[in-house]
């Protein structure tokens, strides 16, 4: 025979001792199957209750509750369990957890996790997160706190944080953002670790950007609004519309050339001034090269249509009409190409001068029917 005790008055329920509804009897109390309240129950002492506590309305609880192995369930289709803090300080409230075990072992961890339950009834757990410490005993812990969620029906640490680092659970492990739901700014202070970078705009302020491959595909264009580049590698150099105001004096790249040219190239000529027009006229048409920047001459070179088969040509870089001492010759063993090449700094000029080349045979030169090209290089300040 199951026992009941029924409150019901307007009021409440008031226990000054122990309640205790076990459904048996207990020496010097009484036991009850049931405890039904109408509306609100008050223990001053203890509530000590083996089956389950469910109501519809608060839970007023001002000690302290003890669960052992049990569940608080929130029935219905919008089942809330809600606790409520009434403190009016900066503080307003503090939900703890902890452990009472003095032994507490490294990487020992509380848990909150996420469970769903499906049509068998079959409860699966989903997502957790889990603080964790090291041996409290040491005096110098250090804590952590793990989520987890499930992946491809695999639940598994996916993120990490301490009291230094934030971090995914496995070495690139997670993306930060999505393509179609991106973050806004990143504000970073310090090193930016990144393996590969794609970005709309990259402004670079400051710094060094080492092995950089620049326009790895065909028709990418990549433009130097201002700065210095030491060493420039590339098949093509193309300064298109624009225009170079400095060059290191190590690069390899930035040298210009401008070429002087004459056909049937006669003998017996004594530095004869050429132009940059072919034809009979030595000397005509234009007769140097005004350079815009100051810089320094840095080589000469000859080529012939034919080779030398007697006595010598000599062809001069010249400034403004004088020569600077860099020749290239054509010799019978030349085969119809020479040149050479000076340090930079050694025979220089200055923006408005010009740059030519002056020729010189002897007598006996032949052959008279041989087309030459002479080309001088320069390279700017």
């Amino acid at each position: 025979m199951k026992t009941y005790l029924r409150i019901a008055a307007a009021g409440c329920g008031v226990v000054l001792g122990l309640l205790v509804v076990l459904g048996a009897d207990l020496a010097g109390y009484t036991r009850y199957d049931y405890l039904q309240v109408r509306q609100n129950l008050q223990v001053d002492g203890n509530l000590a209750v083996t089956g389950t506590i469910t109501g519809t309305g608060a839970q007023d609880i001002t000690g302290d509750l003890t669960l052992e192995n049990d569940e608080i369930i929130g029935n219905g289709t919008d089942a809330v369990v809600e606790l409520t803090y009434n403190d009016d300080a900066v503080e307003l409230g503090d939900l703890q957890i902890y452990s009472s075990n003095t032994s507490t072992a490294t990487n020992d961890y509380f848990r909150l996790s996420w469970w769903f339950e499906d049509s068998g009834s079959a409860k699966t757990e989903y997502a957790y997160l889990d603080v964790g410490a090291d041996d409290i005993t040491t005096g110098s812990s250090d804590a952590s706190i793990t989520l987890g969620v499930v992946t491809a029906d695999t639940l598994a640490d996916e993120l990490i944080l301490t009291g230094s680092a934030l971090y995914p659970a496995s070495d690139a492990g997670l993306d930060l953002g999505k393509s179609d739901k991106e973050y806004n700014d990143l504000y970073v202070d310090g090193t930016a670790n990144i393996d590969s970078l794609v970005a709309d705009t990259a402004d670079v302020n400051g710094g060094t950007v080492d092995g950089v491959v620049v326009g790895a595909n065909a028709d990418t264009t990549a433009t130097l609004l201002t700065g210095t580049i030491t060493t420039l590698n590339a098949t093509t150099a193309n300064v298109g519309t624009g225009y170079i105001t400095t060059l290191a004096t190590s690069s390899t790249i930035g040298v210009l050339s401008y070429n002087f040219y004459d056909e049937d190239v006669a003998a017996n000529q004594s530095a004869a001034a050429w132009g940059l027009q072919a034809g009979a006229n030595v000397g005509g048409g234009i007769q140097g090269v005004i350079m815009p920047y100051a810089g320094s001459v840095v080589g000469i070179s000859v080529l012939s249509n034919d080779t030398d088969t007697s006595d010598t040509f000599t062809a001069d870089a010249t400034i403004d009409g004088s020569v600077t001492g860099l020749q290239a010759g054509l010799l019978t063993a030349d085969l119809g190409t020479s040149y050479t090449t000076q340090a930079q700094g050694e025979d220089t000029f200055t923006a408005g001068q010009a740059i030519g080349a002056k020729i010189t045979t002897d007598a006996n030169w032949l052959p008279t029917t041989a087309d030459v090209v002479v080309t001088v290089f320069v390279k700017f300040d």
